[in-house]
């Protein structure tokens, strides 16, 4: 089995619906595939559709009020602090938000993670981009090394997928516990 193969059997496991029913399908039918290009193509097509939909994951989980709470929050954080442990609040807010949203909504744990955990650096692009469009123009305003360090604060997604596992872990052990009589 390919390493392609194993990709879209893992993500059709996580995929909602009526996608992981198509994802598994065309795992099944690769067998009669033949190979070489077409094979690859067949492939090709699988991961394109397995992203298109982990993509509609995150923007549903994004658009759901907790999400756009918790990553507003955040980003104002960022946005408003000026005292040398700006950054470790909004890191502390981050983690707490994406393990509240973890523990709230298990099933929508991981995209909405990844959501909340790109919203500063999507919003630190946005507006160096704003600047740019204003005529201000990325230079005077960050310059490239601007534009690497906004990229580089997707690095935050790695803390808020470990902060929500473990809001759903520690919702699962909860529940797992029966009240004292």
């Amino acid at each position: 089995m390919s390493v392609t193969q194993r990709a879209l059997t893992w993500s059709a496991a996580r995929l909602a619906g009526s996608s992981g029913e198509l994802v598994r399908g065309l795992v099944a039918e690769l067998s009669v595939v033949p190979e070489g290009v077409e094979r690859r193509r067949w492939l090709r097509g699988g991961l394109w559709l397995v992203v298109r939909e982990a993509g509609r994951m995150v923007a549903r989980a994004a658009g759901h009020p907790a999400a756009l709470v918790v990553g507003a929050v955040v980003v104002g954080l960022d946005g408003l602090g000026t005292s040398d442990d700006a950054s470790q609040v909004t890191l502390a807010a981050l983690l707490v938000g994406c393990a509240l949203l973890g523990a709230a909504r298990p099933a929508a744990a991981v995209p909405s993670a990844v959501a909340v955990g790109s919203a500063v650096a999507i919003s630190q692009l946005a507006q160096l981009f704003a600047a740019a469009a204003l005529g201000h123009g990325i230079a005077p305003v960050a310059g490239s090394t601007g534009v690497m360090s906004a990229v580089g604060l997707f690095v935050l997604v790695l803390p808020a997928l470990l902060a929500a596992r473990l809001g759903v872990a520690a919702r699962r052990r909860c529940a797992g516990r029966t009240p004292a009589a």
